[in-house]
């Protein structure tokens, strides 16, 4: 899970750049807007898809710690 997690992140890192090329390429015209909001669009859902990873992370923790016999009940 940690490491789905770590490439989540680094696609996220990588679509971030990805936005930045796309950005300057519509400032000298060699790409068109509705490129740029596909580019983030992209992101987004990458984002989206970090925390779904992240709360399944979190989640089977929490399993792990309550099958150990941790927990309040």
């Amino acid at each position: 899970m940690q490491q789905a997690f770590d490439k989540k992140h680094r696609e996220v890192v990588l679509l971030e750049e990805s936005i930045g090329t796309a950005n300057a390429l519509f400032k000298y015209a060699r790409a068109t807007y509705v490129e740029v909001l596909l580019t983030q669009e992209e992101k987004l859902n990458a984002e989206k898809e970090q925390v779904e990873v992240k709360m399944e992370l979190v989640g089977s923790k929490i399993n792990l710690y309550r099958a150990l016999g941790g927990g309040w009940r």
